[in-house]
């Protein structure tokens, strides 16, 4: 089972990211699953927080339970929706079984406490100038919400001031960081050819074919499967820069 964290501010496409390569994944027979961290939030109603970008935020005991279970254990657990507009959470029936690959995403993602316990294949962090982010949490805020303008700026540069104290910080956990460059999501983005990287000769983990240059995520990808898993991310990010620190695996 290979784990995928990622994180990064509210609204900035962490969930589109997850979702564009597991559906691709699932298209060459890859088992995925998707684990959102907002399962773990605590409900409006029951903490001051207002933003859910400090772990205090979270019912931790909880997510590690939950995370220890699942990760080394490899059992089934359960996750519940979050709604932000109202501030609450469903009940806990959202089945999340082991899988080949899964993603590990939310805010706090990258928090030490979290990168230090669990062995994570690649972590990685999708990141923006922090005048796009405000404005991007503004337009969602005035589109899901429906907060006036003015409204939606207040709230926006009080999440920011979150994001900047308790998420921005964990980018340095990062074994990769991601550029969102259009915050009106048109996805005007180039490939994320640092994912492929040369590799000795070796069968294809998606169709058993003899390859001998390339590997995603670890996966062994042949040519064409390579075409199919470059064609999702295409237009979607682009590679700002990249950094390895040590890792447990």
């Amino acid at each position: 089972m290979r784990i995928i964290f990622v994180s990064g501010a509210s609204g900035v496409g962490k969930t589109t990211f997850c979702r564009k390569i597991s559906d691709t994944l699932n298209s060459l027979n890859i088992s995925t699953r998707h684990i959102n961290l907002d399962t773990y939030i605590v409900p409006h109603s029951k903490r001051d927080i207002p933003h859910g970008y400090s772990k205090k935020t979270y019912n931790m005991d909880e997510l590690f339970i939950d995370l220890d279970d699942y990760i080394f254990f490899k059992r089934t657990i359960y996750g519940r929706k979050y709604d932000h507009k109202k501030g609450t959470l469903s009940e806990k029936n959202i089945k999340i079984c082991p899988a080949d690959f899964v993603f590990i995403e939310g805010a706090i993602s990258l928090i030490e406490e979290i990168t230090e316990r669990y062995p994570a294949f690649v972590r990685i962090f999708i990141d923006s100038d922090d005048t796009n982010l405000i404005e991007l949490k503004k337009n969602l805020l005035m589109q899901t919400r429906g907060y006036s303008k003015n409204k939606a700026k207040e709230c926006s540069e009080e999440y920011m001031k979150g994001y900047l104290k308790f998420c921005k910080p964990t980018k340095r956990f990062a074994t990769h960081i991601l550029l969102l460059k259009n915050l009106r999501r048109e996805y005007s983005f180039q490939k994320l050819n640092f994912l492929f990287r040369n590799s000795k000769t070796h069968l294809c983990d998606f169709c058993k074919a003899k390859i001998s240059k390339t590997s995603f995520f670890g996966f062994f990808v042949c040519l064409d499967c390579k075409k199919s898993l470059d064609k999702s991310l295409d237009k979607h990010y682009v590679l700002r820069r990249e950094h390895m620190v040590k890792s447990n695996v």
